[in-house]
C-alpha cells in the first residue's frame, strides 16, 4: 500500500442527509454523513445493499445534491452550483466507471471513449489521439475497432476506464466497477485502477468485494445511511 503524499482535502462532505419522500414517509438514505479524503488516496465505500452507498457517490459526483449538509469537491460547494455549472464541474473534474460499463453499443471502443472529449470542444484529431493514447494506457490497443458486444466484460470495463480518464479529471469514482466481473478480472481491474491512482488521482470505489476493499488505502464502511467505521491510512 502507497503512502498519502498529500494533506489537502479534495472531498469534505459535513454532516449530509438525503432523504427522499416515498408516497408519505421519508426514506432517510443518508443520515448526517462526515468524512473527507485526501488528495492521492484510494477510498473503498462498504455496506450492505441499501445503506447509501451509491447515494453519496452520486452527490460527491454531483449527480445529486443532499437534502442539507455541504459538500465540498475540490473546494467548490456543489450545493451553490446551478445545473449548468454543476454539469461543466462534472465534466473538468470527474470520471465516472458503473458497474454495467454505459458504454454506447453502436459505437467502437474508440468512438466510446472520444464522447466525453466532444464536450471539451477537442478537434477530431486531438480527440482520435487521446482516445487511442487512453485505450493503449488501459490494455486495449488491439481492441480499438471493435464494438460492445465484441468484447468481454472485462474488456468493456477497460473501455469504460479509458473512457473516464481520457479527460485527466482529479477524482475518479467508481460504482461496483467489478461487481459483474469474474474474481480473476475483477482483480485486474482493481490492479489497473490501482496504477492510475499511483499517478495521482483520487479514486473512490464502491464496493461489496472485501478483498478489493483491502486493497485501498482507506475504507468507509456504511449502515442504514450512517458512517459506522472510517479506517485506514
Amino acid at each position: 500500500m502507497k503512502s498519502i503524499s498529500s494533506d489537502l482535502n479534495v472531498i469534505e462532505a459535513d454532516d449530509v442527509w438525503k432523504v427522499y419522500r416515498r408516497g408519505k414517509t421519508d426514506v432517510k438514505a443518508l443520515r448526517g454523513v462526515s468524512f473527507r479524503v485526501r488528495e492521492g488516496e484510494i477510498v473503498a465505500i462498504m455496506g450492505s445493499s441499501g445503506c447509501g452507498k451509491t447515494t453519496l457517490l452520486n452527490i460527491i459526483g454531483g449527480l445529486d445534491k443532499p437534502t442539507k449538509g455541504n459538500i465540498r469537491v475540490n473546494d467548490i460547494e456543489l450545493s451553490s452550483l446551478g445545473e449548468s455549472k454543476l454539469t461543466k464541474f462534472r465534466r473538468e473534474n470527474i470520471g465516472f466507471v458503473f458497474q454495467f460499463y454505459n458504454l454506447l453499443p453502436n459505437l467502437t471502443a474508440l468512438e466510446n471513449v472520444q464522447l466525453p472529449l466532444i464536450a471539451q470542444g477537442m478537434s477530431k484529431k486531438e480527440r482520435l489521439e487521446k482516445a487511442t493514447e487512453f485505450l493503449q494506457v488501459v490494455g486495449l490497443s488491439d481492441r480499438l475497432y471493435h464494438k460492445p458486444g465484441e468484447l468481454s466484460g472485462g474488456e468493456q470495463q477497460r473501455v469504460a476506464i479509458a473512457r473516464a480518464i481520457a479527460v485527466q479529471p482529479s477524482i475518479i469514482l467508481a460504482d461496483e466497477s467489478t461487481g459483474d466481473l469474474d474474481s480473476k478480472t475483477g482483480e485486474e481491474i482493481m490492479e489497473l485502477l490501482r496504477k492510475i491512482n499511483d499517478q495521482g488521482q483520487t479514486i473512490i470505489i464502491v464496493t461489496h468485494d472485501d478483498m478489493i476493499a483491502m486493497t485501498t488505502d482507506r475504507i468507509i464502511q456504511l449502515r442504514d445511511g450512517e458512517i459506522i467505521e472510517n479506517s485506514g491510512s
